[in-house]
């Protein structure tokens, strides 16, 4: 099978615009449904090193903009690693030296929460940090008048001791399946 590569849609472009502004090119941003490393890269994970993001099949959309929240988060994480391109970064470096760093094996190099204290601006934080900090902010920022969100959080808000509001149950939904599962 030949690995397909697409421009951004308008509505990502759209979208990817009302977060990083006019600070590239997006008729330059390439999307790869398919691997940057087949066989070695998990079928969960995207990669974006040289300006390009690379998504496999399990997780590429036709159109993130369009997508669940989760993809979009993906999207603009992935999209700030080519933000970072854009403007000069060298994203397959910084990325050989965090996993030499074993970074990237339990997820250590995204954790930026522990770091707010000490640090007072992006450039302190690693690029996955960046990258994390970027996309959390875009859902933050497209979540909190989400109806749905209100909705399911109204009770918190209006009364965090309320016991009631503790899990009833240990299931959760697969993104892939849509079910839950035990």
């Amino acid at each position: 099978m030949f690995a397909s590569f697409r421009s951004l849609t308008p509505a990502e472009t759209q979208l990817a615009r009302h977060v990083f502004g006019n600070s590239m090119d997006y008729a330059r941003v390439r999307v790869h449904r398919g691997r940057l490393i087949p066989l070695l890269q998990h079928e969960r994970i995207a990669m974006s090193p040289f300006g390009t993001m690379h998504f496999p099949p399990p997780i590429y959309r036709d159109d993130f903009a369009a997508a669940d929240i989760g993809a979009r988060h993906l999207f603009i994480h992935e999209m700030a690693h080519v933000w970072q391109h854009a403007l000069g970064l060298k994203l397959w470096l910084d990325g050989s030296i965090l996993a030499c760093k074993g970074g990237y094996r339990n997820h250590s190099c995204y954790r930026y929460r522990d770091w707010l204290g000490q640090c007072d601006a992006l450039n302190q934080f690693n690029m996955e940090q960046q990258a994390d900090i970027i996309a959390d902010f875009f859902v933050f920022r497209h979540t909190r008048d989400d109806a749905h969100v209100r909705r399911i959080i109204a009770a918190f808000r209006d009364n965090p001791a309320d016991v009631r509001l503790l899990p009833r149950h240990t299931d959760f939904i697969t993104p892939a399946a849509g079910a839950r599962t035990r």
